[in-house]
């Protein structure tokens, strides 16, 4: 991801801050339902959880923790994990009541993938998309690792728990769904953001964008409603029939539905134009040269596609070739002048020449002679 030309200002890190902690708050709620049916999994199954991931990659350290920190203890307020009044009775009892570990965890799912920023890793590749992921993974493991080990300092467990009988318990099987959902959806939110300068209304216009979109649309629509139609029928029969389904389990389905319609649809179009964004523009290059308006500076930025797919290659050959033709072009015209100039000299002095040699010009020459004769004589007769 290419660092911008101007540093984002502290206002503009804040705003992202807050939205990301609201954003993780919001889908960490709607998701409260989806349990697994494994007793030593004590949590909720939480896509979100990519997001403080995301908003450390594209925003930093700080904005990354902010979003994890924030938005998790939101989160937990509003599903009752933690409840105010806090217990100020003694440090511990805060820690617990604030369930401080695993708030500071979240908050290190998005500092560790911030100091990617200072790396400047490009995710427009596959060599940077694995790196973030790899990051990712460590940012995970981390993450969990940290709460895990910090839990029977925080909390009071009556049966005497360990540190590692903890991490077995409960960061494990955590750990692991978390990195699935962050392996499968902090990847596309990292390549649809490297590309955002390439999104615009206009896109849509485009006779490719439409076909592309179209397709992907279609192959996602199927299995989302399906899916939905199953999710809504077992949460009828869990209720005794749809008069009793439609409680508050029933609206976080269907707004995680909802979202998860949204989310697909929006990458859809967002990896669409991705995809047609560069050959509409090598299209209109090609066009531009044909009308011999393509810039030099055009044909650079061409060759300096990044990516490391067919499109980008096309890209890059097509600007190199491009470049070579212009710059052939240039010196081609400066040898022309260059030659008109000096056919211009020649012509000058054939003029010349034909000038000099015409009897009217020797005629006038000698006069001239004579006349400066005769100059130089009138001043010697004057002196006797």
């Amino acid at each position: 991801m290419d660092r911008p030309a101007t540093q984002p200002g502290w206002g503009f890190l804040v705003r992202m801050a807050l939205l990301g902690a609201v954003l993780y708050a919001a889908t960490s709620w709607v998701t409260v339902f989806a349990t697994t049916s494994s007793s030593a999994i004590a949590g909720n199954l939480r896509p979100g959880v990519a997001i403080p991931i995301f908003f450390g990659f594209a925003f930093g350290p700080l904005v990354g923790f902010v979003v994890g920190f924030g938005g998790n203890l939101l989160a937990d307020t509003l599903t009752g994990f933690v409840q105010f009044p806090l217990d100020a009775s003694s440090p511990r009892a805060l820690a617990a009541s604030l369930q401080i570990n695993w708030q500071v965890a979240n908050g290190l799912l998005g500092l560790i993938p911030g100091f990617a920023v200072l790396r400047q890793w490009c995710y427009q590749t596959r060599e940077g998309l694995l790196k973030a992921l790899a990051l990712t993974s460590f940012a995970v493991v981390g993450a969990g690792l940290f709460a895990a080990v910090l839990d029977p300092f925080v909390f009071v467990y009556e049966d005497q728990t360990t540190i590692w009988q903890t991490v077995a318990r409960d960061n494990l099987p955590l750990v692991l769904i978390n990195w699935i959902y962050a392996a499968v959806i902090v990847p596309i939110l990292l390549f649809n953001y490297a590309y955002r300068h390439l999104y615009g209304p206009a896109m849509l216009r485009a006779g490719l964008m439409q076909r592309v979109l179209l397709t992907v649309v279609i192959s996602a629509a199927v299995p989302i409603i399906m899916l939905s139609i199953f999710l809504l029928e077992a949460n009828a029969r869990l209720n005794g029939g749809w008069s009793g389904a439609f409680g508050g389990v029933f609206f976080q389905l269907a707004v995680t539905i909802l979202m998860t319609t949204v989310f697909i649809l929006t990458n859809a179009a967002l990896m669409a134009q991705s995809m047609t964004r560069p050959l509409i523009e090598l299209s209109a290059s090609a066009r531009a040269m044909e009308k011999n308006t393509l810039t030099l500076a055009q044909a650079e930025t061409l060759k300096a596609t990044t990516g490391d797919d067919e499109i980008a290659q096309l890209s890059r050959v097509f600007g190199t070739m491009a470049q070579e033709v212009i710059q052939r072009e240039q010196e081609l015209r400066k040898h022309v002048q260059e030659l008109q100039i000096m056919i211009d000299e020649h012509k000058r002095s054939d003029q010349v020449k034909e000038i000099v040699e015409t009897d009217f010009f020797r005629d006038l020459k000698q006069k001239a002679r004579a006349m400066r004769e005769r100059g130089k004589a009138q001043p010697a007769s004057t002196n006797e």
